[in-house]
């Protein structure tokens, strides 16, 4: 199994749940994951959002997912985008911290 765990913030607050983030990938070697991966994890650090980040490369795990478009981000048992960095918008929606977008 191709998993790792990368915590963007090592100390949330009382009343913040830690996100759940997976980001699917067919390689650790594709440059376009490498971006996703990066900027997804940016995004999280200046919101303050806290997560934890797990990069999946295993084919039969990805297929779980009924997706074709990798790398697919997936927040808390949603998609949030697929192929293309997540908005803030989006992950403040799948965070419960953006009830009002």
């Amino acid at each position: 199994m191709s998993i790792t765990n990368n915590k963007v913030s090592d100390f949330p607050s009382q009343h913040q749940q830690v996100n759940e983030v997976l980001i699917l990938c067919p390689s650790r070697r594709c440059p376009r994951c490498i971006k996703i991966t990066a900027k997804t994890k940016l995004l999280f650090e200046e919101m303050e959002l806290p997560a934890n980040i797990e990069i999946i490369t295993n084919l039969k795990h990805i297929l779980k997912f009924h997706t074709w478009i990798l790398p697919t981000v997936i927040i808390n048992g949603k998609i949030a985008s697929r192929g293309i960095y997540p908005r803030k918008e989006k992950i403040l929606k799948l965070t419960g911290d953006g009830a009002s977008v």
